[in-house]
């Protein structure tokens, strides 16, 4: 097998359809959202309503996930699922008389829901009256408000929605990613919903009333995989992406009163590998999952030449959870054993990166790290390790010289290239040698002056050594005068700011990598011809 060497200009991208793990979701915003066709108007008590949520950082704006069907004039009818301005989740139903309280019964969680981070929610109707509310697997307190009949009423023509609810003033929507949206016709357990929320379940599992699963990652049309015909079609430009919550195609939990002596493990997919998850530190009542992928990853770079087409990963629902995980080989097939892993947040983190070596035993062939910590977006973990390979022998390939000016990006193998040097690709061949390309990126003569404030529009940092933090290409013919440099994420966030031209961002934020794509820049620096500042903005991709 040959691998190409391929070189392209810097050009907007797109997302490929990989599926594997948590896959893809959807993001919708004011007005946008997804229309299930007909509502679903045979729904009645009891029912179970769940979804993997991501909200954006907005204030007070109630945000819509579910409506099993909207009537355009307000009114309350049939059954939905909201996120209230002060930030409550909401079940409710309506009894189809009016707009107002006393036309409706509504159950909220009395804690407000994380934003900007992966959430799993469920509500539970298991009557009229009685109701659960349940944000990651726990259930949480709630409040009951409304004083509308006891029977659920559903608007005749009414739309079934995902990311709308119109019985709102002014309306609501979702405004954020969403992904796993399932209805059920029963009204689940605690055990069953912790069971199933960190894997995909089968289409065909008793009480499954709709499942969207989004992961088709193209195109305007979502499959309801329970087949009754539920399928989604965009309502206004919603658009695809990663999705980072933590599922697999199999998982295991643990929700123990205390965590003394508590732990968790996941044998690999042939029994010859095993993850160990022990010594949490964590607050009492809050769980762990741990999940298995049983296919390769969306990106392999960063693994060992040999990982295996499967991975795994680590859910805590407690944000402050510390644990000690260990990958270790069964058996005694392992040999020399020069096992070497790698890890990264999420599905939608990019590159893999090294782990830190942690405890290694030859032994039992198996690696251990203690004090993995899961902090704020981070509470995602997933892992992959190999047994690495040595090479036979090195082919080296030829080498491609390219000229550039600062400030300009081309794409080799995979990785945004920015700063002038050598770069190598190395890849396994089908002989199993490696095989090494190699790249130079050269002073262009044709540039203009490059003593001037410019910045690259692209970078990787993804841990490789190669354009792995963004700044300016040539530091040493700009330090005139004072500067900074403002860094904003899509929610206008400042995550970075940096006020010297030696500084560089290495792609993260309050120590989490940043998701892949488009960041604004804001320059301010003092001109040495005018002797007064200047502020340039512009944009920079980032990829791994």
């Amino acid at each position: 097998m040959v691998r190409l060497l391929s070189v392209v200009l810097l050009i907007a991208g797109s997302l490929t359809a990989f599926s594997q793990g948590s896959g893809f979701a959807l993001r919708g915003g004011t007005p946008t959202y997804l229309d299930c066709g007909p509502g679903m108007n045979d729904l009645d008590f009891p029912y179970t309503m769940e979804a993997w949520v991501k909200l954006a950082v907005m204030a007070s704006e109630p945000r819509a996930i579910w409506d099993s069907g909207v009537d355009p004039g307000g009114n309350y009818y049939g059954s939905w699922i909201v996120v209230s301005a002060a930030g409550r989740v909401t079940i409710a139903y309506g009894d189809g008389t009016g707009p107002s309280a006393s036309d409706r019964r509504s159950i909220f969680s009395d804690p407000f829901i994380p934003q900007g981070e992966w959430v799993h929610i469920c509500g539970v109707q298991d009557g009229p009256l009685s109701g659960r509310i349940y944000f990651n697997g726990i259930e949480v307190s709630t409040t009951s408000s409304g004083t509308g009949g006891l029977s659920i009423v559903h608007f005749p023509t009414g739309q079934q929605t995902i990311g709308y609810h119109a019985s709102i003033i002014g309306g609501a929507w979702l405004n954020g990613a969403i992904d796993e949206v399932r209805i059920w016709d029963v009204a689940r357990s605690t055990a069953e919903i912790r069971a199933s929320m960190c894997r995909r379940i089968d289409p065909a599992s008793p009480g499954l009333a709709a499942y969207w699963r989004m992961d088709e990652g193209m195109g305007s049309m979502v499959s309801d995989l329970s087949g009754n015909g539920h399928d989604g079609s965009f309502a206004g430009p919603m658009t695809w992406e990663l999705s980072g919550a933590p599922i697999g195609d199999t998982s295991t939990y643990v929700y123990p009163g205390s965590w003394a002596g508590e732990s968790l493990e996941m044998p690999g997919p042939d029994a010859t590998e095993q993850l160990l998850v022990d010594e949490v530190n964590s607050l009492v009542g809050d769980g762990v999952h741990l999940y298995r992928v049983d296919e390769s990853p969306n990106t392999t770079v960063g693994l060992v030449p040999g990982t295996p087409n499967h991975y795994y990963g680590v859910f805590a629902t407690d944000e402050s959870s510390s644990y000690s995980i260990t990958a270790r080989l069964q058996g005694g097939s392992c040999g020399t054993c020069t096992l070497e892993w790698a890890g990264r947040n999420a599905n939608d983190a990019g590159a893999w990166l090294p782990l830190a070596p942690g405890t290694f035993s030859a032994s039992s062939c198996s690696r251990r790290l203690t004090g993995e910590s899961s902090i704020g977006d981070g509470w995602r973990s997933e892992y992959a390790w190999a047994d690495s390979i040595t090479a036979a022998d090195i082919v080296l390939g030829d080498t491609t010289s390219i000229p550039l000016c600062p400030g300009d990006s081309i794409l080799f193998s995979g990785n945004w290239l920015s700063e002038f040097g050598t770069y190598v690709d190395t890849g396994l061949s089908s002989n199993g040698c490696d095989s090494v390309y190699g790249l130079q990126l050269t002073q262009s003569l044709d540039c203009p002056d490059t003593c001037r404030w410019m910045l690259p529009n692209a970078f990787s940092p993804n841990g490789d050594g190669i354009n792995d933090s963004y700044g300016f290409p040539d530091a040493a013919c700009i330090l005139e005068g004072p500067m900074q440099l403002d860094i904003y994420n899509r929610w206008g966030q400042l995550i970075y700011r940096s006020t010297s031209p030696l500084q560089r961002w290495d792609g993260t934020w309050k120590g989490r990598q940043q998701e892949i794509g488009v960041y604004v820049w804001v320059l301010r620096y003092r001109s040495p011809e005018a002797n007064a500042f200047t502020q340039q903005q512009g944009t920079v991709t980032l990829v791994r």
